[in-house]
């Protein structure tokens, strides 16, 4: 035992000499496996293996962290999201001007050039107030193509132009409810501006019923005051359900939400909201905003078109697709594909090739 001991003492003084030689059997270290010999304990002692992953183990954890939490936030140096405003509103006052040459001569006309332009301001509003769950500080080009494809986009002219009021004030009311969801995080602010904006929504656009249930899910400590928004919420959306006789109108409308989802390549903007859903952390009512996107869907797959006396317009919840994505595509940008020269152009591309499918 004497022997053992000496050698291990004289390993131990080779390793100190020359720390960085990668040959050597065993390293006298904290974090091991104790070896019992009798009623003599020997020092504890580090195989190399055990070595090499304490050494590396950093190095993989850095390795194992996104690549968007590993790159520092820094403030942009020009207010790039409002940049972003003015191109869009370029753009639809250039589609309004080249379908309509003489639009702003009649006040008709302007006063759907000026819809458009307030569902575009309302939309980079949503876009800043929850984009601060994801990017509180950074450089961000989430506004950049949403907001193009918007403003070229058949739903908005089709919402501004051809269809009634009401269904551009629907898409009003929902930015403002979201709008309100990214601006607050506190039950109970938020429940009493949800319980009228639901209650305004069911009354104008009827598929928006099942909205009330957007906080069903939130577990305690999400946000503050989360049982409030809850139980409020729930029992919004019994009240209103009894009300309307909602369960009159049950109708499954497979066959038109499959030609909208699947013929109309809307299935794109669907994976985009997820990806945007799953980019948001789970705390805070970011997710929540989203979520209600879905139920929306739902209000829209199995409740009758004629709920109301109202016809559903396809192109009301088409457009709340489309700004929904965005969050989902400044994702891909940041959390999926390469930072470098390739990966931006690669993004761009898909950007613009997006612009086919809102045509």
């Amino acid at each position: 035992m004497a022997k053992l001991r000496a050698s291990c003492a004289s390993e131990r003084e080779g390793v100190v000499k020359n720390r960085r030689s990668p040959v050597h059997c065993f390293q006298f270290m904290r974090v091991s496996y104790p070896l019992n010999h009798g009623k003599i304990k020997i020092k504890r002692l580090q195989v190399p293996w055990v070595w090499a992953l304490e050494t590396t183990r950093p190095l993989l954890k850095s390795a194992m962290t996104s690549s968007a939490r590993r790159r520092p936030l820094r403030n942009p140096p020009f207010p790039y999201s409002w940049l972003f405003l003015l191109l869009a509103l370029g753009l639809w006052s250039f589609v309004f001007w080249r379908q309509t040459p003489a639009a702003f001569s009649t006040s008709d006309a302007l006063e759907d050039w000026v819809k458009g332009l307030v569902l575009l301001a309302l939309a980079a509003a949503a876009y800043f107030f929850l984009s601060r769950g994801l990017w509180p500080k950074a450089f961000s080009t989430l506004s950049l193509f949403p907001l193009a494809w918007l403003s070229l986009s058949r739903a908005q002219w089709h919402l501004c132009v051809e269809a009634p009021l009401r269904d551009w004030f629907s898409i009003v009311l929902f930015l403002g409810l979201v709008f309100w969801i990214g601006l607050k995080s506190d039950g109970k602010i938020l429940l009493p501006v949800l319980i009228l904006g639901w209650v305004g929504l069911v009354l104008i656009w009827p598929q928006t019923l099942f909205l009330g249930l957007v906080f069903l899910l939130a577990r305690p400590g999400l946000f503050k005051n989360v049982v409030w928004v809850k139980v409020g919420g729930a029992a919004v959306f019994i009240l209103l359900f009894v009300a309307t006789r909602a369960w009159s109108q049950f109708q499954w409308n497979g066959l038109d939400f499959y030609d909208w989802f699947v013929e109309k390549k809307y299935l794109v903007f669907g994976i985009l909201i997820f990806l945007g859903w799953a980019a948001f952390p789970r705390k805070g009512t970011h997710r929540s905003a989203l979520g209600s996107v879905g139920l929306l869907s739902l209000g829209y797959l199995v409740l009758n078109q004629f709920f109301l006396g109202q016809a559903a317009e396809i192109e009301a919840i088409s457009w709340i697709w489309v700004w929904a994505a965005g969050f989902g595509f400044e994702s891909l940008r940041r959390d999926l594909l390469d930072p470098s020269w390739h990966g931006r152009a690669a993004w761009a591309a898909l950007g613009f090739g997006v612009f086919w499918g809102v045509f």
